[in-house]
Formats: structure tokens, sequence, C-alpha cells
């Protein structure tokens, strides 16, 4: 027996609802993914102007700069399998956060692989990072040497001058 038109406009309602759910649960999943990136590079410390990714991220970009380096191209395909396994459950949050470090455009990912660019910021990022942490790491050997030297006497004066040679 054929349908009426109130099955049919009844019919494709409900598709359309079913559609709109699994439209605004992924919205939802997304905005959750983007929430706990932003929370995640935010917390991490800007030191001289970069922002230090957190560990996770660095390895992800050490797999994607590898690749890099294989096909000389900032737009990069590809596979799971060639990413550390650390990052491969989380896939999405990762490519997020890489996003909001500044370092890819939004990546597309799909079943085992995806296609991400590269921006300057992320070839470039952990000799800036090593550079900062060179210049941390004397700044911080001159604080140890730093010398307090209190008188008033007219001999500790000169002694005074002759040390702040060295």
């Amino acid at each position: 027996m054929p349908k009426s038109n109130i099955e049919k406009q009844l019919e494709k309602l409900q598709k359309e609802n079913k559609r709109q759910q699994a439209d605004d649960k992924k919205q939802a999943i997304k905005a959750e993914i983007r929430e706990r990136a932003s929370s995640i590079v935010n917390g991490q410390p800007i030191i001289k102007g970069l922002r230090i990714m957190d560990e996770t991220s660095e390895i992800l970009l050490q797999a994607l700069l590898k690749i890099y380096k294989e096909k000389d191209s900032c737009h990069i395909n590809f596979s799971y399998d060639v990413l550390p396994e650390c990052v491969q459950s989380y896939i999405g949050l990762e490519f997020e956060k890489l996003t909001q470090y500044g370092m890819t455009n939004s990546a597309m990912l799909w079943m085992g692989g995806g296609i991400v660019d590269l921006l300057p910021p992320a070839l470039s990022y952990f000799e800036r990072k090593e550079k900062i942490n060179i210049e941390e790491t004397s700044s911080d050997i001159k604080k140890d040497c730093e010398m307090v030297f209190i008188s008033h006497r007219s001999a500790d004066k000169i002694l005074q001058t002759h040390l702040q040679i060295f």
C-alpha cells in the first residue's frame, strides 16, 4: 500500500531531525575539543615571546617536521602509522593544539590519515626554543655569580672596583 503524503512528510522530518542531531553532536564534540585544547595551550608559559608547547604537541610537531624534510613541502599528507602512538588516540585534540599554537592551519583528518599545512613558525620552533633555553641558562649563571659588596672604607671601594672588572 502506498504511503500517504503525511507519512512521507513525517519520515522526511524524522530523517532531518536525525541528521540535525548528528550535526549538533559533531559540533558539540568539536567545541569540546577546541575548549580542551585552548585550556592546555593557554596554560603553557610564554618565555621571551615564545609560547612553549606541551610535550605531546612537540612530539607531533617533530613527526610532521620529519615528513616535511622528506617531502620539502609545507603541505603534508600523512597516515597515522607514521605518527607516534601517544598522539594517535587523541589526534583531533593534538592537531587542534598545534593550530592554536600557530604551528599549522586546521588539519583535515579522516580514517587512517590526513592533510595539514605547516606554517613558518613551525619550521623554526625548536631553534627558537633552543635559543631561549641557552639565553635562560646564561642569565641563570650570571644571576648565580652576582656579588654583594657593602663597605664604606675607602680601601674597600678600591677593591670593589677591581672586583667589578671580573
